[in-house]
């Protein structure tokens, strides 16, 4: 603390000079006391400050069990519903015991989509007669490629049409398919053999592993795009209220030369790495 001086009056010197000393040490004495008690309680407060902002906060974007809930909402919110029940049902996989109002928000959240979904799916049965392909219908990568192959929508095709097209895939699964050009000499020797089938099996078992999407009610898609990536479609079947329908766990591809990986952000349409689970 700082020394205070204080200057005095020249008539105040009658009264004394120990009388004068009395009074500047009952002066100054208190206000040192208060001073400290300030400065003291600053200390405490900057401290309980400093404590909180250490302390991480319940919910923060840091933990991936928050970060899978955020995700399903903005996947809702941008009317992937599909998508963000996926996200939300590999959410509840996990032990949420330590985390009942995660949970709870979670499962709430969850069955607001899923009677959407029963809706949409009780429309689309009405307006559709019973397909073969069922889980075919479903896919979003085989509608994406039947629309590129036939200029039509899947939704519009009939089932020959569609057994058909699926006819054609298993031929050309045979074809060989990694493309020697765009890889270098040592990394294309063992694997310019390749079928299209061999890739696609190749890849599918390295998203099962790496991206860790199995699940008892799974159904998958696995498609050979072009430039050595090999796309996979994760599904979870789901029945309710009479009606089937599925869930998106997500879409991941995967290059067979390079072995990279990536899952597609379906409310960007982007692809972006991913790292083992």
């Amino acid at each position: 603390m700082k020394n205070r001086k204080y200057i005095m009056p020249l008539v105040a010197l009658s009264f004394g000079l120990a009388a004068c000393q009395a009074d500047e040490t009952e002066t100054s004495t208190p206000t040192e006391e208060s001073s400290t008690e300030n400065d003291s309680s600053t200390d405490k407060a900057t401290s309980e400050l400093v404590d909180e902002e250490e302390i991480p906060t319940e919910g923060e974007p840091a933990d991936p069990q928050y970060a899978l809930l955020e995700q399903a909402k903005d996947e809702y919110y941008s009317g992937e519903l599909d998508a963000a029940a996926g996200t939300l049902s590999r959410l509840l996989q996990n032990d949420l015991s330590d985390n009942e109002l995660l949970k709870a928000e979670a499962e709430d959240l969850k069955e607001e989509i899923s009677q959407q979904q029963t809706e949409n799916a009780k429309e689309t049965t009405e307006s559709h007669v019973t397909s073969e392909y069922p889980e075919e219908r479903q896919s979003t990568l085989l509608s994406e490629e039947y629309e590129a192959a036939k200029e039509q929508s899947l939704s519009e095709a009939t089932d020959e049409e569609l057994g058909s097209f699926l006819t054609e895939k298993e031929v050309q699964k045979n074809e060989p398919v990694v493309d020697a050009e765009a890889t270098d000499e040592s990394e294309t020797t063992e694997k310019i053999a390749m079928t299209k089938e061999e890739a696609e099996n190749h890849a599918f078992e390295q998203v099962l592993d790496r991206a860790v999407v199995e699940g008892e009610n799974y159904f998958y898609f696995v498609n050979y795009a072009q430039e050595n990536w090999v796309q996979v479609e994760a599904r979870e079947a789901v029945e309710q209220d009479g009606v089937a329908f599925s869930n998106l766990i997500g879409i991941y591809r995967y290059n067979v030369v390079t072995d990279e990986m990536q899952k597609l952000d379906v409310i960007t349409g982007e692809y972006n790495a991913i790292e083992e689970q």
